[in-house]
């Protein structure tokens, strides 16, 4: 009985304790770790597409890779917004050099033309700073000009 009532203790002490560290260790982050790991998880998903794509011509090889690369991640629920900004962007960047098939490049630009911008609202990212972490410089002249139809229409 002595046990049972030392153990109740202790547990009544141990477990608020570690939950006021777990909130002082989520407090502690500033906006810079915050922005470190953002840039962290952008770079992951621009490289998991780039290794993916690598050697891959056409438009359609390089959708599949992409496809593989979210259900992956989906399933490991792995699929930070800041990873899926990244992986469509190197996706973009890969689709504006391949080999054009009826309908897959114009359509895959589009879908992660909007991806991309939708999910760099929610993160405070702009084009420049995803094509720099990424290292797909090459595909801001494209991106610029869907803007600019984006904005006249």
């Amino acid at each position: 009985m002595r046990m049972l009532i030392i153990s109740l203790l202790i547990s009544m002490v141990i477990l608020p304790a570690g939950a006021t560290v777990q909130a002082a260790e989520k407090k502690a982050q500033s906006p810079e770790d915050i922005k470190a790991a953002m840039a962290e998880e952008i770079i992951r998903g621009g490289n998991e597409v780039y290794n993916c794509s690598m050697g891959l011509s056409s438009d359609k090889e390089v959708v599949e890779c992409l496809e593989r690369v979210l259900d992956v991640n989906i399933q490991r629920d792995r699929d930070t917004a800041p990873f899926l900004a990244g992986a469509y962007f190197t996706a973009f960047s890969r689709l504006t050099a391949s080999n054009a098939s009826q309908g897959v490049k114009e359509k895959w630009l589009k879908t992660c033309f909007k991806r991309i911008s939708e999910i760099e609202q929610g993160i405070g990212y702009t084009d420049k700073e995803l094509a720099e972490l990424t290292q797909n410089l090459s595909a801001l002249p494209e991106i610029t000009k869907m803007r600019l139809r984006e904005e006249r229409k």
